[in-house]
């Protein structure tokens, strides 16, 4: 989070050039949003400032009702169980092992090694650390297993006063 405040605070302080310079070197723009990642958020750019989102506990900051959901634009899923991940391979930079790639094995919480499940895999290059990693992991599992459900809608943008990053309620008839 800290790192992603500075790269936040100095893109914004360095004027529309740097934002320019950003978006005109994809390979930049690609670095900071692996930074990011490896801090469980990523960077957005809203009205010409950088703004850092991170997946943290947070307070509703509105809900969407009868009211200003747009009438029948509301739709709802969910991801079937058994297309959950249930373990992690998370490949990093081992800064304890010399800088090599390490891969972590991380089972979710209703792992079953008889199950011939396929653990997903993942890359974070900005992470050195085997206990930071593991976490990482762990989160991301904790966030499949327990996030089931996914809403789809349509508002007025007069009735919008959430911003990317906030929690949000729906309430539906």
């Amino acid at each position: 989070v800290v790192m992603m405040r500075r790269v936040s605070r100095r893109a914004t302080q360095s004027g529309s050039s740097a934002a320019s310079d950003v978006y005109k070197r994809p390979q930049r723009w690609s670095i900071v949003q692996k930074v990011a990642t490896s801090g469980r958020g990523f960077i957005v750019q809203q009205a010409g400032v950088f703004k850092p989102v991170w997946d943290s506990t947070r307070t509703m900051s509105q809900i969407f009702t009868a009211g200003n959901i747009i009438d029948g634009s509301l739709s709802g899923s969910f991801l079937p169980e058994r297309e959950r991940a249930s373990a992690l391979e998370v490949s990093f930079f081992d800064e304890d092992n010399g800088y090599e790639r390490t891969t972590l094995f991380v089972p979710g919480d209703d792992y079953n090694p008889a199950g011939l499940e396929n653990p997903s895999q993942i890359f974070l290059p900005c992470i050195t650390s085997s206990k930071v990693a593991y976490m990482w992991a762990k989160h991301q599992l904790k966030k499949n297993k327990y996030l089931k459900r996914t809403a789809t809608m349509q508002a007025d943008i007069d009735s919008i006063v959430a911003e990317l990053g906030d929690v949000v309620g729906v309430q539906s008839d």
